[in-house]
């Protein structure tokens, strides 16, 4: 819009300096002024042309340029953008899934997903402009969780389709943690200290506790996750829910360690859980 902007001044420009500086070069030229005005018009005609061509130029040279950018995003956001979205799937699921709003009959009365989506490739550390490739880039963050969650459901995992009941959820996450190549036990209910499953995988091993909840999980949970992992004498404590987590219990979980989890972290787990 600048560039447009500046070439109908430099246009505007052209146009003044015909009539002002021309004219009287013509007039004295042709010694008519009905001869000088059919020279400066031809002047004019001719140094647009000039401009145009000009103009045309620079705009293909822009073109071809803006060109070897986007080829170069390109490459560089297959390699860049799995990763990045693998490691935040979780959130960006979350996100997602929030971001429709139904009425109660069903109906989608707003879709904000593309904002997610643009939030997530805004505030991720990525070495290319992705703005150049946005609507590409979009598609290709959409069409990966797409594939993600079709590979997900070839090994037996729905993310989306939970259990209802609370102990039901503790025996799903525990049965999505062995899928992922996890050893993973419920412990026994009513005297779990705290810890509704325990987790091990090549020497390294967590407690975890579930929740399945309508609304956001508090600090209790993080208390209770971290004296269990004290009692069971464990260095890794979690809470996992399907409904993210308050301020207050963040903010615990940065200072006990707890790790607060998504359903959608259990392929991820390996990374949360780093050996100590």
């Amino acid at each position: 819009m600048a560039k447009k902007h500046e070439g109908n001044i430099l246009a505007g420009c052209l146009v003044w300096f015909t009539i002002l500086v021309g004219m009287p070069w013509a007039i004295i030229k042709t010694g008519s002024i009905r001869d000088a005005f059919l020279l400066i018009f031809l002047l004019y005609v001719l140094a647009g042309i000039a401009y145009g061509v000009v103009v045309i130029i620079i705009s293909g040279q822009e073109q071809a340029i803006l060109g070897r950018h986007q080829t170069k995003a390109r490459a560089q956001m297959k390699d860049e953008l799995p990763a990045l979205i693998d490691r935040h799937a979780a959130t960006l699921e979350r996100n997602l899934r929030t971001a429709i709003v139904k009425n109660d009959y069903g109906k989608v009365l707003s879709d904000d997903q593309e904002k997610k989506i643009v939030e997530f490739l805004d505030s991720v550390p990525l070495s290319f402009d992705w703005e150049q490739i946005e609507t590409e880039a979009i598609e290709f963050t959409r069409r990966h969780l797409r594939d993600k969650r079709i590979r997900q459901k070839s090994q037996g995992v729905d993310f989306e389709d939970l259990p209802t009941d609370g102990i039901d959820f503790e025996f799903w996450v525990a049965d999505v943690f062995r899928k992922f190549g996890w050893e993973a036990n419920v412990t026994q209910s009513g005297g779990d200290q705290g810890l509704d499953i325990i987790v091990k995988r090549n020497g390294v091993s967590a407690g975890i506790q579930t929740k399945l909840y309508n609304s956001p999980v508090g600090n209790k949970a993080v208390q209770e996750a971290h004296a269990g992992a004290n009692f069971y004498g464990l260095k890794r404590a979690a809470v996992l829910t399907n409904a993210g987590f308050t301020k207050s219990a963040k903010e615990l979980a940065e200072s006990t360690g707890v790790i607060l989890m998504s359903h959608y972290d259990i392929p991820i787990a390996h990374e949360l859980f780093p050996a100590r």
